[in-house]
């Protein structure tokens, strides 16, 4: 922590900029309040959020030692290198990201930058200004500047100790094993209920009712896929099953923000609206006579477009493609834009409706992740019916063996304050 500081950069600027965009979000949320309410019981109390964040913030200590976890090794990414630390007062894990440096020109400069010369890294603004806690959102900390290579960031978050999703039904492909019910009803349910969260502000109390955050900020996500699907192991994991954590916001927008500056996402995971979009541009990245600023506007272009119905598209080839027989030989196990009506899956508890619902190819007719508004169809009644037959489940002592997994559970320190899973 001695080479950075942290940095409180134009944020008065970046909220001045929301507010001038607020109705549009209001309106999000007065969709999200009509209709058949038989699961939302009210609004979340603010003392349930504030104590979240207390408990979160036990967790880090912005003047502890840390130091690198060798034997936990991560991929560096396009968005910098990464790697896990340890930090030495109280054990646990973070993931730190070393953000590369990016310029901020007229092209590339969003609300949040202000008058920066280098932009600020999306995915530490969104997380840390607009996503309050949740279990099922990965924890942002703090993001501070790097003293000597200024423009870059360190972004501190938690370690989620179970790998992700990708490399998780990798196991089970190389053990020739489909996806366990158990998990694959836990996974659908966890995912869904983080979605919920972020589209709408819908929280799972007990049995299937809500609450709703009052002035919530529907966010896109916009890079939905196993990658970016975390495992987590924690002392309150339910019956052997780790909780699932949506991470990377790289490219997560505000719904409401008309200018957000974000890049398309990944191309094998798109709705079929952006698959449209991309191909019509055709392969600008390959084009040379175009300059770096000029490819810009076009994946900016396309990822001002993406929409919360996109993501519900893309957690549709998720959901499809964990309850393939050998969901890694085709992947996603879905093509994009196919019709939605050849979807041949297992009807068994409502689950090939779910999925239907997610891959409708007409995005108006898309689920959205909230319950049911009129003549738009939410998921969340037949996530709740999977809810209650994995914990059904669970009470009759459904278990997976240790070896199912691909990163096994390890102990949890003592200070671990992470919330109970839903």
């Amino acid at each position: 922590m001695s080479n950075s500081h942290t940095t409180t950069t134009q944020r008065p600027l970046f909220f001045q900029r929301v507010s001038q965009f607020s109705s549009a979000v209001s309106a999000v949320n007065a969709t999200s309040r009509t209709g058949n309410h038989g699961s939302i019981v009210g609004a979340t109390l603010l003392s349930v959020i504030q104590s979240k964040a207390e408990r979160r913030a036990a967790r880090y200590g912005p003047h502890d030692t840390y130091s690198p976890v060798d034997n936990l090794k991560l991929e560096a990414g396009k968005e910098g290198d990464v790697c896990v630390k340890k930090s030495l007062r109280s054990g646990n894990l973070f993931v730190v990201k070393h953000s590369v440096y990016r310029r901020a020109t007229a092209v590339t400069r969003a609300a949040h930058d202000g008058q920066r010369k280098s932009k600020l890294p999306t995915e530490a603004v969104i997380l840390k200004n607009f996503v309050k806690p949740h279990p099922n959102i990965v924890v942002l900390h703090a993001y501070v500047e790097d003293r000597v290579e200024r423009g870059r960031f360190y972004i501190y978050m938690d370690a989620c100790t179970g790998g992700d999703l990708f490399d998780q039904m990798s196991h089970w492909d190389k053990r020739k094993q489909s996806t366990p019910k158990l998990f694959l009803y836990h996974a659908i349910v966890q995912i869904s209920d983080a979605f919920a969260f972020l589209h709408h502000g819908l929280r799972h109390t007990t049995g299937g009712c809500f609450t709703q955050d009052e002035a919530h900020h529907a966010i896109v996500h916009g890079d939905v896929k196993y990658e970016n699907i975390l495992l987590d192991w924690s002392r309150t994991s339910v019956n052997g099953l780790p909780e699932l954590v949506i991470g990377d916001f790289g490219h997560a927008k505000l719904l409401s923000d008309p200018e957000p500056r974000v890049d398309s996402g990944t191309e094998a995971w798109f709705d079929p609206e952006t698959k449209a979009l991309w191909e019509a541009y055709g392969p600008v990245g390959q084009d040379h006579r175009l300059t770096t600023d000029e490819k810009l506007k076009v994946y900016y272009e396309i990822g001002k477009k993406r929409s919360l119905a996109g993501d519900v598209y893309s957690l549709g080839l998720v959901f499809k493609t964990m309850a393939t027989e050998s969901p890694i030989d085709s992947f996603p196990a879905w093509s994009v834009g196919q019709d939605e009506e050849l979807l041949a899956l297992s009807r068994e508890d409502g689950l090939r409706d779910l999925v239907y619902g997610c891959l409708r190819v007409d995005p108006d007719k898309r689920v959205t992740m909230g319950f049911d508004d009129g003549a738009k169809k939410g998921i969340m009644g037949a996530v709740n019916r999977l809810r209650a037959l994995r914990d059904r489940m669970v009470v009759e002592e459904v278990t997976l063996d240790p070896t199912e997994w691909f990163r096994r559970p390890a102990p949890v320190p003592a200070q671990d304050t992470r919330p109970e899973i839903d």
